[in-house]
């Protein structure tokens, strides 16, 4: 609902709002009908930060590292399984792409929410799960689970001791992002103004701070950035689509 009235908005610069992968690109890609078109309909203002996944199992789980769940699965396909936290969701195409890429078969647990995922995870009923880093975190600090690695390019300086998936499937990073748009048909001059203030205040020390708190990265970068992205992702998440059959419902 909230797409729509930025669509129907007048491109005056008064009426923005959030826009992230998840209604931007999953959502067109899983539904047939979506009342607006994320390429034509808005502008791309400021793509202001975005997060990463973690690979993540039970204590009790016999994985240690990303390449034994990987090994297993191969060797035993479609016999590990993931749960997300739906059909047609951000993170069962991001399990998607990381079996494609690996070159492994899976079970598909689809759940009505990451609560139930992780419910059934400690409770030994699923195998492994790819979710928001932030979200696994205070599990794997209470000793719950296992981070087995983060689905981001390089590992984090915080953590240099967490491998990234990437290490294992050359390649594979995945993760949200949110960013500020705008109805389609904004003048140049009103776009990079905002981007400009946003910009400012995505660098200022207590909003850094807060969105490192949050399990976000920050990002200052042009207008142009932003739709360069929004293009890629619809590439690569209709890639991933169509290479596993699924239809739009």
């Amino acid at each position: 609902m909230g797409l729509v009235l930025i669509k129907q908005a007048p491109p005056d610069g008064y009426t923005l709002g959030c826009g992230q992968g998840g209604n931007m690109v999953i959502v067109p890609l899983a539904f047939a009908k979506v009342a607006y078109n994320s390429r034509t309909d808005f502008t791309p203002i400021s793509m202001m930060a975005s997060n990463f996944l973690g690979l993540a199992v039970s204590t009790k789980s016999p994985f240690n590292d990303v390449k034994g769940l990987i090994d297993f699965a191969k060797a035993n396909p479609e016999k590990l399984t993931f749960g997300t936290n739906g059909e047609g969701a951000f993170l069962h195409f991001a399990t998607e792409q990381f079996g494609l890429m690996a070159g492994f078969k899976y079970v598909h647990v689809p759940h009505r929410g990451m609560g139930e995922v992780f419910t059934q995870i400690l409770g030994g009923g699923i195998d492994a799960t790819l979710a928001s880093y932030i979200s696994i975190l205070p599990m794997v600090e209470g000793g719950k689970m296992k981070l087995l690695g983060i689905a981001r390019s390089n590992r984090l300086p915080d953590s240099p001791t967490v491998p990234t998936i990437a290490e294992s499937v050359p390649g594979f990073s995945s993760g949200g992002w949110f960013g500020i748009i705008g109805p389609a048909g904004m003048p140049p001059d009103i776009v990079d103004r905002l981007n400009k203030e946003i910009n400012f205040a995505l660098r200022q020390p207590d909003v850094l701070a807060r969105m490192k708190t949050m399990g976000l990265e920050v990002h200052t970068e042009a207008p142009r950035f932003f739709t360069e992205l929004l293009e890629r992702d619809f590439v690569n998440w209709g890639k991933v689509v169509k290479e596993i059959g699924f239809k739009p419902r």
